[in-house]
């Protein structure tokens, strides 16, 4: 979601029901990715993080997020999408 408001709608508990959820039961939440500075860190073969320098056009700093969604029911929260954006003040752009 680019430019947009995000918005929350958490689920209701019920004790005969468990928990209710409703739609739109999910948001974005984006945490800058933590750098590592360390002599023994572990790479993989063929795999790297993206790479925003060209992501946000003119705008900098062009940083690296994570955006994870908050699920509103335990059973959801194994299965929600996170993705990696790139940031710049407060505005997010696809990773190219």
């Amino acid at each position: 979601m680019q430019g947009g408001h995000r918005h929350v709608h958490h689920g209701r508990p019920n004790k005969r029901e468990g928990l209710v959820s409703e739609p739109s039961s999910y948001r974005e939440r984006s945490r800058p990715m933590l750098k590592r500075k360390r002599a023994d860190t572990l790479q993989v073969a063929g795999s790297r993080l993206p790479d925003c320098a060209h992501a946000c056009g003119s705008c900098t700093p062009c940083s690296l997020v994570i955006v994870s969604f908050v699920c509103a029911s335990q059973q959801e929260a194994e299965s929600c999408p996170m993705a990696y954006k790139c940031m710049c003040n407060k505005k997010t752009y696809p990773v190219p």
